[in-house]
């Protein structure tokens, strides 16, 4: 029984890398960004901005960072 479950520990290890490592993709793709079109200046999503989705939906956080609930501060420049 013991060496099954150390399987299973080891199983679910491999499955917790995974899902780490592919949340870490996400982060890195959807990352704010501050910009101005003649306005005061907004903070958007860079990944979902550079895949042309609406200002609107790209927003940040954006859905798939607010799903996430890992949302960085955006970076304030001087």
């Amino acid at each position: 029984a013991v060496p099954a479950l150390l399987d299973r520990v080891r199983e679910l290890e491999a499955e917790r890398d995974a899902a780490l490592s592919t949340i870490a993709k996400v982060e890195a793709l959807h990352r704010p960004f501050e910009w101005s079109f003649g306005f005061g200046p907004v903070t958007s999503c860079k990944g979902c901005a550079d895949q042309g989705v609406p200002q609107e939906n790209a927003s940040w956080p954006c859905p798939t960072v607010a799903a996430l609930d890992v949302a960085p501060e955006p970076e304030v420049k001087p």
